[in-house]
């Protein structure tokens, strides 16, 4: 099972458990006693709207303490000092480079061009799963100019990436006569710098038999020199930066604490681990469920933050909404698993608490959604007899929250350039919250539409612009949008401003796939990604003056 240090544990669970005991204990149950409301139902639905914000403040309090824990944490185990090992000690890799119609050659190419690697170590697969004759073909020439890289085509599309994986393991390492003890996923669109085996073999020589895969750090805010190529798009320089905040700060609190989660790519598999637990399953989120199938099986994995390769976000809007509707709907699939339901009955607890609140935005999402409306009709009602949903301190802890949030993604910026770090972490801050309030409700009908039944298909996120939304997305994210403007107009009070950052982000939702456009439609896109962001913190100071100049007395209940 996975150990982890008893101080990295109080680091991260005392003061999220103290916030929320302060916030419930103190706050929350106290205020809501002291309501007085003719109207039962109004009661109840007084108590749901805040039970379910209530829940939000708690996930959203667990992620932060954990970011937070990671930027006062000591470094982890130095293993740079380590004498390098004898030729012969050496691993010996196997890289599987995963494509599916989204063939890179300079990203491949990387997978080859290890020049602080002995050649007889390791060896390329290019496990092909395109249908699109373009890239085969494109794969096939490729594949005849290298003469040390091998090709690998199963005859079915059967499991999505997992299967691909699968296949691969099973033809090109378990009847090799002298399989290799790791293999590294690599994804099509991923950059290996030159020196990445040969760091990650030193990781790899400090691990116990019990590791069963050694997950790398992936990021988006060093070029990817010439290897990579092709320009970012303007999306990619916005968002890309959350790649580092995730590897840096939500991910480095695992070297301490709670599950080390296998994430799909730049990472290092034990061929003899993997085949006694039976490989990747067959779902869309096979990254998470071999994680949990590692666990129930006595393994685990570890985080090595010092072994770097460089991945690309999603070009555009229409590929991050692609991207993100596959792991809602991936999500649901997986809590319906066996394997989950055995994980969260017995795993340590805090490896089953990790793993909720790592997965639980997406099941949150609906409730979010939902509460929106609830909370804006509630709030109304209550504003007109001159009482807050809130208790006056909340509002402060919101805006606390919000500091430390920026704090922690002003500590993720070591790039600086011609913006101040502050600048970027700010600026980041806004975008991102027009991007994720925008999305909020077509990833919350995946997420439910699977949760219930089905089993959803494998959508690869395009690599290229030009792989619009349909356009019925567009008609009813406008008409999401408009009905929540109409809420926030209709039921007056200091919660309009959250709802109106709400459906503002859902009506700008269309105009998100201009982001990347030079004309005036582009320009327009990018300055309004600030609306919902501007949007919220008003909400947060209507909220914090409605509860200052409250004059009326809550009268008992």
């Amino acid at each position: 099972m996975q150990r982890h240090s008893s101080a990295g544990s109080l680091r991260i669970l005392t003061p999220w458990l103290l916030g929320c005991g302060l916030v419930f204990f103190g706050f929350v149950l106290p205020w809501m006693r002291h309501i007085n409301l003719d109207s039962p139902a109004l009661a109840i639905l007084c108590d749901v709207s805040a039970g379910i914000w209530v829940i939000v403040l708690c996930w959203s309090w667990y992620h932060l303490v954990c970011q937070l824990s990671s930027v006062f944490a000591p470094n982890g185990p130095d293993r740079s000092v380590s004498q390098p090992a004898a030729d012969a000690d050496q691993t010996r890799f196997v890289l599987f480079y995963l494509t599916c119609d989204d063939f890179q050659e300079a990203c491949c190419d990387s997978c080859l061009q290890q020049e602080h690697y002995p050649a007889n170590k390791y060896r390329v697969v290019i496990c092909d799963d395109s249908a699109d004759r373009t890239y085969q073909l494109r794969v096939k020439a490729f594949f005849t100019t290298r003469p040390y890289v091998s090709l690998f085509r199963r005859g079915n599309r059967d499991g999505f990436k997992a299967g691909n994986l699968k296949a691969a393991f099973k033809e090109e390492v378990a009847k090799s006569s002298n399989p290799e003890e790791w293999v590294v996923i690599v994804d099509a669109d991923q950059t290996l710098p030159k020196d990445y085996l040969k760091k990650l073999d030193v990781v790899l020589r400090h691990q116990p038999d019990d590791i069963g895969f050694v997950q790398a750090r992936n990021s988006c805010a060093s070029p990817r020199s010439d290897q990579q190529s092709g320009a970012d798009s303007r999306f990619q320089e916005y968002f890309g930066f959350e790649v580092d905040v995730f590897y840096t700060r939500d991910l480095r609190a695992r070297l301490t604490f709670g599950l080390t989660p296998f994430l799909g790519h730049g990472a290092a598999v034990r061929t003899r681990i993997w085949s006694e637990i039976g490989g990747f399953p067959l779902v869309v989120s096979e990254d998470f469920a071999f994680t949990v199938s590692c666990v129930n099986g006595g393994y685990r994995g570890v985080y090595a933050p010092e072994v770097v390769s460089y991945e690309t976000f999603p070009r555009d809007f229409s590929a991050f909404v692609i991207r993100l509707t596959k792991f809602a709907a991936g999500t649901a699939e997986l809590f319906r698993s066996g394997e989950t339901q055995t994980f969260l009955k017995k795993a340590p607890l805090a490896q089953r608490l990790d793993f909720v609140m790592l997965l639980a935005w997406y099941p949150l999402m609906p409730f979010v959604l939902g509460n929106l409306y609830l909370s804006a009709f509630v709030c109304y009602r209550l504003s007109a007899i001159g009482v807050s949903l809130l208790h006056p301190a909340m509002p402060y802890l919101f805006l606390l929250m919000f500091a430390l949030h920026i704090f922690v993604l002003w500590s993720c910026d070591g790039e600086g350039g011609t913006i101040a770090p502050f600048s970027r972490a700010a600026k980041f801050w806004f975008q991102a919250v027009a991007l994720y309030q925008s999305t909020i409700p077509m990833a919350a009908w995946s997420f439910v539409r699977f949760m219930f039944g089905g089993s959803p298909g494998f959508s690869r996120t395009p690599k290229e612009d030009g792989d619009p939304i349909h356009s019925r997305a567009d008609a009813v994210m406008l008409g999401i949008g408009l009905a929540g403007l109409l809420a926030a107009f209709w039921w007056r009070s200091p919660f309009s401003f959250l709802v109106g950052s709400h459906s503002a982000s859902h009506i700008l939702f269309p105009l998100f796939r201009w982001i990347n456009v030079d004309n005036l439609r582009g320009r327009i896109a990018r300055v309004l990604l600030w609306l919902p962001g501007v949007m919220l913190i008003a909400a947060l100071l209507a909220m914090w003056a409605f509860t200052k100049f409250q004059v009326s007395i809550p009268r008992l209940r």
